[in-house]
């Protein structure tokens, strides 16, 4: 027969989702007005998952994954690709690592508004 779990034991803490940070992400975001898209590059494997767009052009992309999420070869490519040519592109692996990505982006932000060269 059986034993029934022992009630005392806690059980193991399941991991959170990596689509949890990725609603904690845009909900940053949108608190500032920035948009924070997903799936911008559909036909390109290895493309960061968000492309976070700020109200001072600065256009930021990130790969969301949880705390032992496995990146893939291409995403590394793909991020040491941009990193290269001057676009930051971050790893965030839980809501610590969004919140200083948010703080870097606020810092990092244009202090004029782009002017518009038709107007």
């Amino acid at each position: 027969m059986k034993q029934p779990p022992n009630k005392g034991t806690p059980r193991p803490e399941k991991p959170e989702k990596e689509k949890n940070y990725e609603t904690y992400l845009m909900r940053e975001c949108t608190k500032r007005d920035w948009l924070c898209l997903k799936g911008l590059v559909q036909n390109r494997k290895g493309w960061p998952d968000r492309t976070i767009i700020t109200t001072n052009r600065l256009i930021v992309f990130c790969e969301v994954k949880r705390p032992k999420g496995r990146i893939a070869p291409l995403q590394t490519r793909t991020m040491e690709m941009l990193r290269k040519r001057g676009i930051p592109a971050f790893i965030v692996r839980d809501k610590e690592d969004i919140d200083r990505l948010i703080t870097w982006i606020e810092d990092a932000l244009p202090t004029e508004d782009v002017p518009d060269p038709c107007h």
